[in-house]
């Protein structure tokens, strides 16, 4: 399953960190070309690696090499410990972590 993270809450850093992970990583690469080319009809018909994507690609963009459902950025595996600590970045608590989480991945 994709995570999902508002666009306003990664660093530039972050992005271009994102930028080139996704150029390597393979199930992005078949996203990319779903997205540039299409669907096919049913999730059985897409690589199992991307089905997890089949039910929000009507959502999915893509600018500059990054992956958004609207103005969140979908987070590739790769990523998530970095996006995750960047969440948990200057001790909100619990509560404000959780609620911050909430708001921003998907």
């Amino acid at each position: 399953m994709p995570y999902i993270l508002s666009l306003t809450s990664i660093s530039p850093i972050i992005a271009e960190t994102q930028r080139r992970t996704l150029a390597d990583q393979a199930v992005m690469q078949k996203v990319t070309h779903f997205i540039s080319n299409g669907w096919l009809a049913k999730p059985e018909s897409v690589p199992p690696e991307v089905q997890s994507y089949f039910p929000i690609r009507d959502k999915l963009i893509m600018d500059d090499r990054i992956f958004l459902k609207g103005l969140r950025v979908v987070v590739p595996q790769t990523l998530l410990k970095e996006y995750l600590r960047q969440l948990h970045k200057g001790h909100p608590g619990i509560d404000a972590t959780k609620r911050r989480a909430r708001e921003t991945v998907y």
